[in-house]
């Protein structure tokens, strides 16, 4: 149990830290680097994972219980990780109002 409170009281410090030390911006600079990703395909991101049973750019279980991690560098990474999916989420959602339309244009015949 300690363990976990110290690991969780120094996570909540670095993130601390991390956001303390981060100037903040405008939104559009923000979504100006969200525009900067390449986007894996699903497909191809789907066999990275079943491949090596982590995501792309995440170290895997054995090599974190192996060196640990750098807590700045884990969050920064997490946070890319959340904005890819925030973009697969976007991406998806057009495909799926795409559908939705087209499916009310045969029904509308």
């Amino acid at each position: 149990m300690k363990k976990y409170m110290l690991f969780l009281s120094l996570f909540s410090l670095s993130l601390f830290l991390v956001c303390c030390s981060q100037e903040i911006d405008e939104k559009g600079k923000v979504l100006a680097r969200i525009n900067d990703y390449n986007l894996m395909p699903l497909d191809e991101l789907e066999e990275s994972i079943k491949k090596n049973k982590h995501l792309p750019g995440l170290p895997s279980a054995k090599n974190v219980e192996a060196n640990g991690i750098m807590v700045g560098e884990m969050t920064q990474t997490l946070t890319q990780k959340v904005e890819e999916l925030t973009l697969y989420i976007i991406e998806l959602n057009k495909k799926v109002e795409k559908l939705e339309k087209e499916n009310q244009s045969l029904k509308d015949k």
